[in-house]
């Protein structure tokens, strides 16, 4: 499973350090905390996707800012 969250950018923020941000220079270290959301996302998933998310064995997570924010999730089949 592939999960990629974006996260927005602050409008305070200046272009400087809003570059940076996209660029992956700056990294969103704030909530939501990425291990809580991987969490949701499966739980919401569950039965739909996958018949128990105790299937899933490998999973590759980030959190980046993004001017579009979001959750991006790829499954892969065994």
């Amino acid at each position: 499973m592939e999960l990629r969250i974006m996260v927005p950018i602050a409008a305070s923020w200046s272009k400087k350090k809003t570059a940076q941000a996209l660029a992956g220079q700056v990294m969103p270290t704030k909530k939501p905390d990425a291990d809580n959301v991987l969490k949701a996302i499966c739980d919401g998933i569950n039965g739909i996707v996958f018949k128990d998310d105790v299937q899933v064995v490998n999973v590759s997570l980030s959190k980046r800012f993004s001017s579009t924010p979001g959750v991006y999730v790829r499954g892969h089949g065994a």
